[in-house]
């Protein structure tokens, strides 16, 4: 994907073509906390009656910010926290400094607290290594002490097809299919162990009304993707898969079509078509939902 911010006013021409939307994720493919224009857009959600939702590396909960997230209204946010020991966090993130997350996250919830707001809730996600497999009963319990109250859930590295190229040469062997087994056997094993001491993202969805489900319906013949979110790029166009990083048609942007006209487009059709119909592009290499 380009690496760029999205603009505010694209955002709102967005937002036009969404009439009915209650729910909407601000993410991308960095901090969305450091995109200038991140609280005007939020703003201008809550103020539709959308529910925004978003994620953090944690770094960037200053008192400024700490102040903003809780009076724009924003109802959940995630942190990334990858190991409770410091210098293991470090090394798995560019910069990661998991004091600073830590104090950012307490003050986060001190402030929502303290002055009275409902939200966001605060939730717990992370990626383990063969290193780290066996953590996440510690990173829960830290996590927890500093006032994270839901657990999204842990994954081992995202083996897909457009990541490979970013990721350093190290840390190709995590995706050792032995070694994601293990991984991923830990993952599950002790995911339901925090599930005791942290309420599950599904059940803080349910509770609020917020729709979750993705999975689409399966074709019952093959491996299938069929989606029930849209996502958007950065540039206004929108595909019916995250892998899909680079704009297709001029018709699937939002900025310029409704989303019905999107919908109605053969291009669009076919290609969802294609996904639950079992035919997958490159791109789907690696994908959980594909396994190929």
């Amino acid at each position: 994907m380009e690496q760029k911010d999205i603009t505010v006013e694209d955002f709102r021409h967005v937002l036009d073509n969404f009439p009915t939307v209650r729910t909407i994720a601000l993410v991308g493919e960095g901090e969305p906390l450091m995109h200038k224009g991140f609280f005007e857009m939020a703003r201008m959600a809550t103020d539709r009656g959308i529910r925004v939702v978003t994620l953090s590396n944690g770094s960037t909960f200053s008192s400024s910010n700490v102040k903003k997230i809780c009076a724009v209204g924003i109802v959940y946010i995630s942190v990334s926290i990858d190991s409770f020991d410091p210098s293991t966090f470090a090394a798995s993130r560019i910069g990661g400094d998991l004091t600073q997350v830590l104090t950012g996250i307490k003050r986060l919830a001190d402030y929502r607290d303290s002055h009275g707001f409902q939200y966001p809730r605060i939730g717990l996600k992370g990626t383990l290594f063969d290193q780290t497999q066996n953590q996440i009963p510690a990173i829960v319990a830290m996590a927890k002490s500093h006032g994270v109250e839901i657990f999204e859930g842990f994954q081992p590295l995202n083996p897909m097809s457009t990541y490979l190229p970013i990721y350093p040469t190290e840390k190709l062997k995590a995706l050792d299919t032995d070694e994601m087994g293990q991984v991923t056997a830990a993952i599950l094993r002790d995911s339901a162990k925090a599930l005791t001491q942290l309420k599950s993202v599904s059940q803080f969805c349910e509770d609020e009304g917020i729709a979750l489900s993705k999975n689409g319906r399966g074709n019952g013949l093959r491996p299938n993707c069929d989606e029930e979110w849209v996502y958007a790029l950065l540039s206004g166009d929108i595909t019916p898969c995250c892998q899909i990083k680079t704009p297709i048609s001029s018709n699937w942007n939002l900025t310029s079509h409704t989303l019905d006209e999107v919908f109605a487009d053969t291009l669009y059709e076919n290609t969802r078509f294609n996904l639950w119909n079992g035919l997958f592009p490159d791109h789907c290499k690696g994908c959980f939902k594909t396994n190929v």
